[in-house]
């Protein structure tokens, strides 16, 4: 249950992102890093290698008892509890996702996704590095995907790869930031539930950043994109991106600090940086009277409530992994700080076990450069 709080077109700085990556501890990712291996320097990120699905479709679902509420996939991005899920709570989530049932456009598409945008039109489609956060350096290109929390009845199990939207952008030269999220619009049934924000900073000009949001479930879906405005603290996690007060009490938290943060923003990038990772460790918790009202599994959302989840709420398996901090001020000088909170080790037994840690990588970069 992935939060990012940002701004863009602060007097001080183009570009604030502080965000928090929540995922299971034991899906594989590699730390942030220049793209170099695929012949993208100036591409600035981390990498997802968990599983991928590139439009191959499932002749049945991985969960025998699935039929009962609907094609359930278990690897769908959180473990639901299958005592809480009856035939009636589809309708429910419907009604919040604005998803009657998954799509079934691509059931039998082609075992290989075309990206949106490639590097190589000759080359072959890419099928590694997708992500949820990163930056170009060279062109300015910015974005960040969260997903969107519906029932697992709802999920597309034949549903393209999320993090190839972040990834494609971030790779294209050519796409705009509008243009690239109105493809991504028209093809908003090929994935499962996403909020999607792409932007672009231009290294040649003070003050001058432009950012857009689309995403493909609520009162979002089948809208164009929208314009992010300048100086707006925005946040989100897994429901719509809203200028107005979230549902989740979190999202509202994080601007309230973020915004009283930015009110008197420390003069030098460090102290600004500390001052946003402890934003994203807040570990304050919210009563159920406070989460929003269309939950289907409050076990699960009380565990997954705050900003930084601690892996002992979710039973040891899934939180907060990563912290990220992504800064670009108006003289075009760029930091992007990742905090990695736990790893899987050796154990003595011969099992993985869980290191709890407070690891940190710290890239300075010059925009345009």
């Amino acid at each position: 249950m992935c939060v990012i709080f940002f701004t863009l077109g602060h007097p001080k700085y183009k570009l604030i992102i502080a965000g928090n990556r929540d995922e299971f501890i034991d899906r594989v990712a590699q730390r942030a890093h220049f793209w170099s291996e695929i012949g993208a320097p100036d591409v600035l990120a981390g990498t997802d290698h968990g599983k991928i699905h590139v439009g191959v479709p499932l002749v049945q679902s991985p969960d025998p008892d699935a039929d009962k509420v609907g094609k359930v996939l278990e690897y769908s991005g959180a473990k639901y509890e299958k005592e809480t899920i009856t035939k009636e709570t589809p309708h429910v989530a419907a009604a919040t996702s604005g998803v009657e049932q998954w799509d079934e456009t691509n059931i039998n598409g082609s075992s290989e996704a075309l990206p949106l945008s490639s590097p190589d039109p000759s080359s072959a489609p890419l099928q590694t590095h997708g992500t949820w956060l990163g930056i170009n350096k060279a062109t300015g290109h910015f974005g960040f995907i969260t997903n969107f929390r519906e029932h697992p009845s709802l999920v597309n199990p034949t549903a393209l790869t999320r993090g190839y939207l972040v990834r494609d952008f971030l790779l294209s030269c050519a796409a705009d930031p509008q243009t690239y999220a109105e493809t991504v619009s028209s093809q908003q049934y090929r994935y499962n539930g996403f909020n999607l924000v792409l932007g672009a900073v231009n290294p040649r000009a003070n003050e001058d950043v432009v950012g857009w949001y689309c995403g493909n479930r609520g009162p979002v879906r089948d809208e164009p994109p929208t314009l992010l405005k300048k100086g707006v603290i925005y946040g989100v996690s897994n429901g719509v991106l809203m200028e107005n007060r979230s549902d989740w009490p979190k999202v509202e938290r994080g601007k309230e600090a973020l915004e009283h943060l930015l009110s008197n923003p420390p003069d030098d990038h460090e102290t600004l940086i500390n001052s946003l990772l402890d934003i994203l460790r807040d570990k304050t918790t919210y009563p159920d009277s406070d989460l929003p009202s269309n939950m289907f599994n409050y076990d699960l959302e009380r565990s997954l409530c705050p900003i930084c989840i601690d892996r002992h709420r979710a039973k040891g398996g899934y939180g907060t992994r990563t912290h990220t901090v992504l800064l670009v001020d108006n003289e075009n000088q760029g930091r992007f700080v990742e905090v990695d909170r736990y790893r899987l080790v050796d154990g003595s037994s011969g099992k993985k076990e869980v290191e709890e840690r407070d690891d940190r990588v710290d890239f300075s970069f010059t925009l345009g450069l």
